[in-house]
């Protein structure tokens, strides 16, 4: 006896493609890496080292902004998506990654590797449609 979904055949999220029989597989280069295009928008989008950051936020998870001020254990940071300004505890505020590392294929080698930095790379290759794939023989420990 084989299993048989219900319904007969399973629906899944995402693209589905049907192929002919004898047609060759489609090029799926396009969905994988990251096209000159998208690079040089990256290349070009504002970028300060030592004052933009991440910061927690209850309804996008995390939110990019520039540190307009510091004052022992509290940073005053302008959100670049609102241009509110708004205190932060140090602690919660985290560093971002050169523009060159958006929609990268290998986030292990991201400058800085937190919470923020890799849920901003996923969710940025998923809008352009890039999935990430990347299995290695590691492991990442928190």
């Amino acid at each position: 006896m084989t299993f048989q979904p219900n319904p007969p055949f399973a629906i899944m999220p995402g693209t589905r493609i049907v192929m002919k029989p004898g047609e060759p597989d489609p090029d799926p280069a396009p969905y994988l890496f990251i096209s000159a295009e998208h690079k040089q928008k990256n290349a070009e989008k504002p970028y300060d080292p030592k004052r933009s950051c991440w910061v927690p936020c209850p309804d996008d998870k995390f939110l990019e902004g520039i540190i307009e001020e510091t004052s022992g254990n509290k940073m005053k940071v302008r959100l670049i998506k609102s241009g509110a300004t708004k205190e932060y505890k140090t602690a919660d505020v985290t560093q971002v990654n050169p523009p060159k590392f958006d929609m990268c294929e290998d986030m292990s080698g991201l400058t800085y590797l937190n919470d923020a930095s890799v849920l901003h790379n996923l969710t940025v290759r998923y809008v352009e449609k890039l999935i990430y794939v990347r299995i290695e023989n590691s492991a990442l420990c928190a």
